[in-house]
């Protein structure tokens, strides 16, 4: 998972620079929702968490999920900018589950964008979409199904992060739901965390 992954890294990183040495985990967008991963399974010596406009892992979301509505089917929707983060969370996928495969659903053109994805930063990866149709990232009968479903699992709403925590979103985000980031906050809150 993505928080034992973090949590390693905070754990070789704290042998070999500072054993015992307390830690904040502080991250941003895709960042802050890696930093309540971590929370969520925290590595000896964790003080706080902070997530600045934390991304989620959701492709879909649950009301359209419930609707039979697919990756793919969200995806033609958009075009240019609203393209960028199917790559990046599609490359996180193929990277964190070995179920996962790009030939099962991914295009030519969707690789690509995949791989570049790990390559530059986001506002980087924007230029390379500008002119890209969601739908071309997918091949004609892409399945989706397993990636979703592991996505699904990892959802902000379904984490028990530790400690405390501190989780900040902009009224004006264009890209983060400010409403979605206080619904999960309320699922939490009613779960006790």
């Amino acid at each position: 998972s993505l928080a034992s992954a973090i949590n390693r890294l905070v754990e070789e990183t704290a042998a070999k620079f500072s054993p015992g040495a307390n830690w904040v985990n502080v991250g941003f967008s895709q960042g802050g929702y890696a930093a309540l991963a971590a929370a969520d399974a925290p590595a000896d010596n964790l003080l706080a968490t902070i997530a600045i406009a934390p991304g989620d892992t959701e492709l879909v979301n649950k009301n359209l999920r419930l609707m039979g509505i697919r990756p793919v089917d969200v995806a033609k929707m958009l075009k240019g900018k609203g393209v960028r983060f199917f790559p990046i969370v599609i490359a996180g996928a193929l990277n964190a589950f070995e179920g996962v495969h790009a030939s099962d659903f991914l295009s030519e053109r969707g690789a690509e964008l995949v791989e570049k994805a790990e390559q530059v930063t986001l506002p980087e990866l924007t230029d390379f979409v500008t002119d890209v149709s969601g739908g071309e990232l997918f091949i004609s009968k892409a399945d989706t199904k397993k990636m979703q479903n592991l996505l699904d699992e990892q959802r902000l709403e379904l984490m028990e992060p530790k400690g405390p925590i501190l989780v900040l979103a902009g009224d004006s985000d264009t890209t983060i739901n400010r409403e979605a980031v206080k619904s999960t906050i309320a699922a939490w809150q009613g779960k006790g965390v």
